[in-house]
């Protein structure tokens, strides 16, 4: 009996340890009341236009996952395609893209399996050299025209097409060999060209501007009704260098975008990074959740948010997922997206000024600060709260601007308040952490003395001043 005694408590501490653990952890991961994947998942699928069967590109787990739930799930814009990147890269799944899906049809892909299969196409070099080679021959051909000679330029044609530099010609004649002249005048330069292979990186496409004008999507106000013959698709990286060669699921890309013809919309999410972009941030007009691509280099002009569309989506299309729930458990992945639609918020509110809406910004502002409030969503540069206290500065509301500012201002100052709690040695090596924080505070002054908040500038400036001149002091030597 008295041997049984020790495994009976055994026994009931065992019982004990998980709801202890429940008890104590069950607040930190208590997900009731969030719905937040759901509804920002929709937020992506209703930045889409309604009309077209829109294709949306995706690249990441919390770009894609939500969206495919809501469509297989949820029945939610089934007439969307979800397109994710990463997996673009494969035959499996181009497979999958050129079937239908629900009410969606198949994307514009038209090259067969043994194009793009496992192992074939995985890269194509872009080698910038054969412009020379492509040019002399049409020089060539154009001074023998000009005589009255036609006969070579008909051949050049033939060859390298009418414009060698359109999109769909380098598709079908450099990259998929679908033209034997070609490849017999390459056997014949004795260079050892072998295709496929990309002839410049600055390609054209030409744009079919009736179709674009039925589209749906915005023309920039400084075209009037102008729109471009050909848009330009310079294939840069990230860092605005030149690409040295695609991968397959750019190459897909192109293939869509030269078949859809702006007729069916594509999109890109925002939160796909640059280095997927192809160099094609400047045709990318921002409708929301998206990047809508587009024929305009919107970047020159100056039209890179469509903020009729964008106001409508956030305002009255858009869901929150209860994160405006006083307590909701906001985890650092929700969090992250939570960041993401804040931004989105000061970006259209940016737009709206610089358009002399004042009404409708102080309207998406107020909107923003309700639907994700500070007491879960706590201001921060990376969310774009600063640029939220200048716009509400702007709109002459500055008791909100200060409550914004203040918050950050004080986020700054505890910061550089603890990076000088360390010791000499510590504080060095977190010194560019300590600058960092210094560097937002003189910024977040500056604001508030441009605006007049000149009791709350002073009551930081004085700070700031007296802890830089203490680290100063303390790094002397170091």
């Amino acid at each position: 009996m008295l041997n049984r005694r020790p495994a009976v408590l055994a026994s009931v501490l065992c019982v004990f340890v998980p709801i202890q653990m429940a008890g104590q952890t069950w607040d930190d991961h208590d997900r009731s009341g969030r719905f937040v994947a759901r509804d920002f998942g929709q937020n992506y699928l209703m930045t889409l236009q309604e009309k077209g069967n829109p294709i949306i590109y995706t690249n990441g787990d919390n770009d894609t996952f939500p969206l495919w739930y809501n469509q297989e799930t949820e029945g939610f814009r089934t007439d969307a395609r979800t397109c994710n990147l990463s997996y673009l890269q494969t035959d499996w799944y181009i497979d999958q893209m050129k079937r239908p899906a629900y009410d969606s049809p198949s994307l514009p892909i038209t090259w067969d399996r043994v194009e793009y299969v496992e192992g074939q196409n995985e890269y194509i070099p872009i080698r910038t050299e054969m412009k020379a080679f492509i040019d002399s021959y049409f020089k060539q051909a154009n001074e023998l025209a000009a005589q009255g000679d036609t006969t070579i330029l008909s051949l050049v044609h033939s060859i390298f097409g009418e414009n060698p530099y359109e999109l769909k010609e380098i598709i079908n004649r450099w990259m998929l060999g679908k033209n034997d002249q070609l490849k017999e005048l390459l056997k014949k330069t004795g260079k050892d060209i072998q295709l496929p292979l990309i002839p410049t990186d600055s390609i054209v496409m030409k744009v079919d501007k009736e179709a674009v004008r039925r589209s749906g999507m915005k023309i920039p106000e400084a075209l009037g009704d102008s729109i471009p013959e050909y848009m330009t698709i310079t294939l840069r990286d990230a860092n605005g260098n030149p690409k040295r060669a695609l991968y397959k699921s750019e190459l897909m890309m192109l293939e869509m975008l030269a078949n859809a013809n702006w007729e069916r919309p594509i999109y890109m999410a925002i939160t796909v990074g640059s280095e997927n972009h192809l160099g094609m941030g400047n045709h990318f007009m921002q409708e929301g959740l998206a990047y809508r691509f587009t024929p305009f280099d919107t970047d020159k002009l100056d039209s890179k948010i469509d903020s009729e569309k964008m106001y409508d989506n956030l305002m009255n299309k858009f869901k929150f997922g209860g994160i405006d729930k006083p307590g909701i458990y906001i985890d650092e992945n929700v969090m992250r997206m939570c960041y993401t639609h804040r931004r989105i918020f000061t970006q259209l509110v940016g737009q709206l000024i610089k358009e002399g809406k004042k009404d409708k910004a102080l309207a998406a502002l107020d909107y923003a600060e309700k639907m994700i409030p500070s007491y879960n969503v706590p201001y921060d540069w990376a969310n774009g709260a600063f640029q939220m206290a200048e716009s509400y500065y702007q709109l002459g509301q500055n008791e909100k601007a200060n409550k914004i500012i203040d918050e950050l201002a004080n986020k700054s100052l505890e910061y550089m308040i603890w990076y000088l709690s360390l010791n000499d040695n510590q504080l060095a090596i977190a010194g560019e952490n300590f600058v960092y924080n210094a560097s937002l505070l003189d910024a977040e002054v500056r604001l508030m003395e441009k605006y007049k908040s000149e009791e709350l500038a002073k009551h930081y400036s004085t700070q700031l001043d007296q802890l830089y001149n203490e680290y100063v002091t303390r790094m002397k030597g170091k």
